[in-house]
């Protein structure tokens, strides 16, 4: 994908966007202006490679390559997009072959795609066959539930009540933007963590690499894109568990 080439990106985006929202309007989405920056930051951490699909000179296509560079550097994120109107037509293979060939040659053993469908259709929907016919295998499944806003003052309660007798001894903090600098070394050493503590079924992370000065450069990705982060946390003596939000 030519990034300086501003009707390709178009096409690209808008792609991505309407094969992401197909079936699933409360999708999460980058806007195109989010997406701009995604791609041309250039901090340590990762690298993102577009890539698009032609016909007639019409991109029917997107897909996208994203490499971790500071650890789990065995690991790479391929992500395909096909305009809904137009599958079918081999566009969604012959990108995926693309990116696990540009991923291969980056040396990248390890090749991770995401897929969405109902928790009904686990074992027979058409993205997981898609996959598995193209030597994937299932190795993590990780449910998304979507609570509407505004919630109810009687049902916050209720959770409220249940929560509290595990979290005693724990500080809870709310606060909007960059965290502040006292606790930054804390919050490093359990994001760092978290990779191989979270459950990731078969995939077999390594901990990761943050630093202050790279939680401070994504701070600077999210003011570009025009985001605010509300972070809440639970503090003993440190970091202990957190919940962010960016909104826009």
């Amino acid at each position: 994908m030519r990034l300086d080439d501003e009707r390709e990106f178009a096409a690209f985006h808008a792609t991505a966007e309407a094969a992401e929202r197909f079936e699933r309007p409360l999708a999460p989405m980058w806007s195109r202006e989010e997406m701009r920056v995604m791609f041309t930051d250039d901090g340590p951490s990762e690298r993102l490679l577009g890539f698009v699909a032609e016909d007639g000179g019409d991109v029917v296509g997107a897909g996208m390559l994203h490499l971790p560079m500071l650890d789990n550097e065995h690991f790479a994120w391929l992500m395909t997009w096909v305009a809904p109107a137009l599958r079918g037509r081999g566009t969604g293979s012959a990108l995926l072959d693309n990116l696990v060939q540009e991923a291969r040659a980056l040396g990248r053993t390890d090749l991770v795609v995401e897929t969405a469908y109902p928790a009904g259709r686990r074992e027979d929907h058409p993205y997981r066959r898609f996959l598995e016919r193209r030597g994937f295998v299932l190795a993590n499944t990780e449910v998304r539930r979507v609570l509407e806003l505004p919630v109810p003052d009687a049902e916050l309660q209720v959770l409220v009540d249940e929560s509290a007798a595990r979290h005693e001894g724990y500080r809870i903090v709310a606060f909007d933007g960059p965290v502040p600098d006292e606790l930054l070394p804390s919050l490093c050493a359990t994001k760092s963590q978290l990779a191989v503590d979270a459950p990731t079924g078969a995939m077999d992370f390594e901990e990761e690499a943050f630093t202050p000065e790279l939680l401070r450069h994504h701070d600077e990705v999210l003011r570009r894109q025009g985001r605010t982060r509300i972070s809440t946390l639970a503090l003993t003596g440190r970091w202990a568990r957190w919940s962010r939000t960016a909104t826009s």
